[in-house]
């Protein structure tokens, strides 16, 4: 059998859904009858999951219109075998909320947003089979590309309160925002990450096409900070920058050949 894909499992709870058997409410009871009824039998755990598992079906229906189409119609597999970069391989394969926010750096094809959409389906799946926070975690979800964040942000009426899309990225139990760092309007960006990084129970899974420092000299030092710590601790980063760092090695031999200093790498963030 094989693995069903997001919109494959939404089909699935539409068709459960228009064969389900309407409910008629009982007859309402008199008091007496109420006083003198037997216990009604315990709720059997095995109806309880079926129940809990077809609310999860209804909520991968919103959770459908929030993903890209071609993260929500993919098999994982698929998605995994797109992704070029190793170090997004590993961290695509190995991420789990408990480390909290990612932030996955990369030259275009390595397979960035990819990344971002197996992080999603891991999550999505685990939390579909077993419920518990991971379900309540991912069916937050919110995801948004940089730019098309910043257009609807910019095109909201002026009066008319914050814009919803706005305060969903700000709120979001889980923000996955991809391609950050090429919006013309870098205090959009500050302000979300401001209100995330107050309520450190949300997660974010970051994409970028710039490095670290390039993001460094993007953004002032507290919302580059915001970006890459999380709980305390640094966030999850991968990158893979082959070409830039096969053309930096390429300029270091020069150097050396020529005596003069090699340049110094960014800090990365573990």
């Amino acid at each position: 059998m094989t693995e069903p894909s997001i919109d494959d499992l939404g089909k699935i709870a539409e068709q459960r859904r228009a064969e389900a058997p309407s409910v008629v409410a009982p007859a309402r009871l008199d008091w007496l009858e109420e006083l003198t009824r037997t216990p009604p039998p315990a709720p059997d755990p095995r109806e309880f999951e079926k129940r809990a598992r077809m609310e999860r079906y209804d909520e991968l229906g919103k959770l459908r219109s929030r993903m890209p189409q071609f993260v929500r119609q993919a098999k994982i597999e698929t998605l995994k075998s797109r992704i070029k970069a190793l170090s997004l391989q590993r961290v695509a394969e190995s991420w789990e909320p408990s480390q909290g926010t990612a932030v996955l750096l990369g030259e275009s094809g390595q397979g960035k947003t990819c990344t971002a959409g197996v992080m999603v389906l891991r999550l999505l799946k685990d939390g579909f089979v077993s419920g518990g926070s991971k379900w309540e975690l991912a069916k937050e979800l919110r995801w948004y590309r940089a730019q098309e964040l910043e257009a609807a942000v910019k095109s909201h009426p002026l009066g008319r309160g914050e814009p919803m899309d706005l305060r969903r990225a700000m709120t979001a139990k889980l923000l996955v925002l991809d391609d950050l760092g090429w919006e013309k309007d870098v205090k959009i960006m500050a302000e979300i990450f401001a209100a995330r990084y107050e309520n450190q129970s949300l997660i974010t899974i970051v994409t970028s096409g710039r490095d670290i420092q390039q993001l460094h000299e993007r953004y002032e030092e507290a919302v580059w900070r915001r970006i890459f710590t999380h709980r305390g601790k640094s966030s999850v980063v991968a990158r893979a920058f082959p070409e830039a760092e096969a053309a930096k090695a390429s300029e270091d031999s020069r150097r050396r050949a020529e005596g003069v200093g090699v340049s110094k790498p960014p800090t990365e963030v573990g």
